[in-house]
């Protein structure tokens, strides 16, 4: 059993693994990455296929996880334009 609480993504939204870390997709399109550096921390990338790319450091995938979903809920409707985000929460 998964001991991760559902997920909080709003439809459309999903996590999917990407070498060793995790995309995050709204409809297909990559809006956020996170990989796994050294000793358990990880990065996470927001708009990484655009010009404004904001990097976020963690001490787990989980936090990183957290950081971006929040992220993607508050950003919801303009990650499903494809319009330009913001990328502080």
């Amino acid at each position: 059993m998964d001991p991760r609480p559902p997920s909080r993504l709003p439809r459309g939204f999903r996590f999917d693994a990407i070498g060793d870390g995790q995309a995050l997709l709204v409809d297909g399109r990559v809006v956020a990455d996170i990989m796994p550096l050294d000793q358990g921390q990880c990065r996470a990338c927001l708009n990484p296929l655009s010009f404004s790319i904001r990097y976020a450091h963690f001490d787990s995938m989980d936090a990183a996880i957290t950081y971006v979903t929040d992220w993607a809920i508050q950003w919801e409707a303009r990650l499903r334009d494809g319009v330009h985000v913001p990328s502080a929460l």
